[in-house]
């Protein structure tokens, strides 16, 4: 028989690993910022709200494992949010779903943010992104005070001049395919818009879903040159969208045309950092609804109104209605890798050319 003291300690080495494994959650924003802007971490914000039962979920699962903490206290100053308690601070960051997660610098400036992922892997692949975008440390001086999100509403929203547009030739971009009957740098589109071109055609694009038979596509997306593409997410810029979560209008002097369809810019590097690599901008299956196209094998375009980020790959989906956003807010792990799969190939499928 084990002595009592040897007990006892047994009993108070446990209770300590499970403290050590306990998240440290700040109350306070204001606090947890001038926190972050000292050691150089990131801010994780995550909110939650009351008869939420992923939120119980979550705390239960995920926020108990050991590495899900490490990974947190590795990067992060990490703050919980409810958005009972604080409802301005739900309405400045747009935050309606719960559990919702969002990573920033201490100065405010986005670096990913989604709907919280259960699984501890990719809690921890989600935290992961977000601390890759981290800008380099910068030596500042004492006398420049941390920026205050409380005092200055939404951060991480540039202020962005609106570019001149140029006169020269449009640089070709690698994502191009072959040019004949493409438009060109001066195609005029709806509403004044100028565009170049930056994707790949999508005339002889089909979708096939992994390990099932391909659907028939009634509304095949003609060849460029034939008809004026389509405006791609109602016409709002991709880029603030993926990079600081916000929606805001593309401007006709910054238009690209790609998938057969034209995106609009809110500024010049805006539209370089698409033309770099569309693909993260894109949304996925080109806006059709996932989930009706894997569950119903039919084609149905998805609304701005229904569009959200998946917490992995941190890419657009776009849904025809709530149902199927929710459904999909759900069980996201079921459709995410198949169908940016489907899209992929199908892109390849339709530019053998392109490497």
């Amino acid at each position: 028989m084990l002595p009592l003291f040897a007990i006892a300690f047994g009993l108070c080495t446990l209770n300590a690993n499970l403290a050590h494994a306990e998240i440290a959650w700040r109350k306070d924003l204001t606090t947890a910022q001038a926190e972050a802007a000292q050691s150089g971490k990131a801010l994780l914000l995550h909110f939650t709200s009351d008869n939420c039962v992923w939120c119980d979920r979550l705390e239960a699962g995920a926020f108990q494992d050991p590495t899900v903490n490490s990974a947190i206290e590795k990067s992060f100053v990490p703050v919980k949010i409810h958005a009972g308690k604080s409802p301005e601070l739900a309405r400045m960051f747009k935050v309606t779903k719960f559990p919702t997660d969002l990573m920033l610098t201490a100065t405010g400036k986005p670096l990913g943010g989604s709907v919280s992922p259960q699984k501890p892997q990719q809690y921890i692949a989600m935290l992961g992104q977000a601390a890759s975008k981290m800008p380099a440390p910068v030596t500042t001086p004492p006398s420049a005070p941390a920026q205050t999100m409380l005092a200055s509403g939404r951060t991480g929203a540039a202020t962005t001049t609106t570019a001149q547009a140029t006169t020269g030739q449009p640089q070709q971009n690698p994502h191009v395919g072959p040019t004949a009957n493409l438009p060109s740098a001066e195609s005029q589109f709806p509403g004044g818009a100028t565009a170049q071109l930056a994707g790949a055609r999508t005339d002889g694009m089909t979708l096939g879903m992994p390990a099932q038979s391909q659907p028939p596509i009634p509304n095949k997306t003609p060849a460029f040159g034939t008809d004026q593409p389509k405006l791609a997410m109602e016409g709002f810029c991709s880029v603030t969208v993926i990079n600081e979560d916000r929606w805001a209008e593309g401007n006709p002097k910054f238009g690209v045309v790609h998938l057969g369809k034209l995106y609009l810019f809110e500024s010049e590097d805006k539209m370089q950092t698409f033309l770099a690599d569309p693909s993260p901008y894109t949304p996925v299956l080109n806006e059709i609804d996932v989930v009706r196209f894997f569950e119903e094998r039919v084609i149905v375009p998805g609304k701005r109104q229904f569009g959200m980020k998946d917490p992995v790959h941190q890419r657009m989906f776009f849904f025809a209605d709530e149902a199927a956003m929710d459904h999909f807010y759900n069980e996201y792990e079921r459709y995410t890798d198949a169908a940016i799969e489907v899209m992929d190939r199908a892109v390849r499928d339709a530019n053998p050319n392109l490497n």
